[in-house]
């Protein structure tokens, strides 16, 4: 797999290509108000005007690569939904410009069901289809409790949070 010289620090400043996932950082600077917006504003343009050609490239292909990895998760999440496996909440991490972790969080009771099997099945075919020479994809699921620590999720880079009420929309 080529892995381009990329500073993923930029990703905070990608453009989402999806209403359906929610980028929790972006949800943290919304909300913050130390601020004003117009400074905020005037920051994001410098980051945009001060990127090479080079770095322009570069984040359009991670867009791109971003926008693959959501489309390529909500069709396993939906492959896997139809086979009444019940999925609780779905997290993306970019690890860099073209390798993408995928983390479901699956109803207890089914994660060590015979629909477990199915799942994993579908997920590796779904991985082997779409893994190509600038995209890799990887699933992962674990079951759902009381005590998961999802900030401890967003630290470990699952910044990415699919909205569940637009998947069943």
């Amino acid at each position: 797999m080529l892995q381009p010289n990329f500073d993923i620090s930029l990703l905070p400043y990608a453009k989402i290509p999806s209403e359906k996932w929610k980028n929790a950082k972006e949800e943290v600077k919304k909300n913050t108000k130390s601020q004003p917006d117009d400074i905020i504003h005037a920051y994001h343009e410098g980051i945009d005007k001060g990127m090479t050609a080079t770095e322009q490239v570069l984040m359009k292909s991670f867009e791109d690569n971003m926008k693959k990895a959501f489309s390529v998760s909500e069709t396993l999440c939906s492959k896997i939904s139809s086979s009444k496996f019940k999925i609780n909440d779905v997290f993306l991490k970019a690890n860099n410009i073209s390798s993408f972790d995928v983390l479901f969080v699956v109803d207890a009771k089914n994660y060590l069901s015979d629909e477990r099997k199915e799942a994993f099945s579908k997920a590796r075919e779904i991985k082997k289809k779409k893994t190509e020479k600038l995209f890799a994809i990887n699933f992962s699921f674990m079951p759902s409790n009381e005590n998961i620590n999802y900030d401890n999720l967003e630290s470990d880079g699952f910044i990415f949070r699919y909205e569940i009420k637009a998947r069943k929309a």
